[in-house]
C-alpha cells in the first residue's frame, strides 16, 4: 500500500507544477503584450477583401458608365455651345441677307422688264403714230392740179380706170417733179408715193370729181392725185 500512496503523490505533485508552470507563462505573455506600444498593434494587417468575380463587376462598370455620361460635361463645353449658336445666328442673319437681296434683285428684274415693256408700246404708239402723221402730212400737202390735159372718154374707157391695171418701174424725176408714162400720156405725181406702196403693185388711174387719181389695188384707201403735162 505505501507505495501506490507515493506514486499517486508524486503525479499529483507533478501535475501542480505543470499547471503552475503554465500559469506562469501565460502571465508573462500577457505582461509582455501590454508592454508593447500602440503602434505594434495598429499596425497589424488587414485582411484583403475579396475580389468580385466579373459577372460581378460588370453591372457595377454599366452603372459607372452611365453615371458617367449623366455626369455634367466639363467647363468647355458651354463655350462650345454659345460658340454653336452664334455662327447659327451668323448663318441665319447671312441667309435673311441673301434672301433681302435675292428680292431686291428679283424687283429689279421686273421693274426693268416693264419698263421695257412700257418703251416697246411707246416706241409701237410713235411709229404708229408717225406713220398716221405721215399720211395727215400727205393728205394736207395735198394740191389741187391744174387743168390739163384730158382724156377722152372712150380713150379712159378703152385703157384706164380699175379694170386696167399696169406696172411702173419707178417715176422719174423731172424739173423736181416724179412723172411716169402710160398709154402715150405723161403723168406728174402731184403727192408724195406712200411709203406702203411698192412699184411692183398692180396700178390704175381713176377719174374721181375731174381729178385724175393714182391707185393701188393693195391699198384701195390712198390715192395719188395726178397731172397730166402732155
Amino acid at each position: 500500500m505505501k507505495p501506490v500512496g507515493t506514486v499517486a503523490i508524486a503525479a499529483l505533485s507533478l501535475l501542480l507544477g505543470m499547471a503552475g508552470t503554465a500559469i506562469a507563462q501565460q502571465e508573462e505573455r500577457q505582461e509582455q503584450q501590454q508592454d508593447k506600444p500602440a503602434e505594434s498593434r495598429d499596425n497589424r494587417p488587414v485582411p484583403k477583401p475579396d475580389r468580385p468575380t466579373e459577372r460581378e463587376a460588370r453591372p457595377a462598370q454599366e452603372q459607372q458608365g452611365r453615371q458617367d455620361q449623366n455626369a455634367p460635361r466639363p467647363e468647355q463645353r458651354p463655350d462650345e455651345n454659345r460658340a454653336r449658336q452664334e455662327e447659327h445666328q451668323q448663318q441665319q442673319i447671312q441667309n435673311r441677307n441673301q434672301q433681302g437681296q435675292q428680292r431686291v434683285q428679283d424687283q429689279n428684274q421686273r421693274e426693268q422688264n416693264h419698263r421695257m415693256e412700257n418703251q416697246d408700246r411707246r416706241e409701237d404708239r410713235q411709229e404708229q403714230g408717225a406713220r398716221q402723221q405721215d399720211r395727215r402730212e400727205q393728205q394736207q400737202t395735198r394740191r389741187e392740179p391744174t387743168h390739163g390735159r384730158r382724156i377722152p372718154e372712150e380713150r379712159f374707157r378703152a385703157s384706164f380706170g380699175p379694170e386696167h391695171h399696169f406696172h411702173i418701174s419707178r417715176p422719174v424725176i423731172i424739173e423736181g417733179a416724179p412723172q411716169f408714162v402710160y398709154s402715150g400720156y405723161t403723168f406728174v405725181l402731184v403727192e408724195p408715193w406712200p411709203t406702203e406702196w411698192a412699184y411692183t403693185d398692180d396700178l390704175y388711174v381713176n377719174y374721181i370729181d375731174d381729178t385724175y387719181y393714182l391707185c393701188d389695188a393693195f391699198h384701195p384707201g390712198i390715192q395719188i392725185a395726178l397731172f397730166i403735162s402732155s
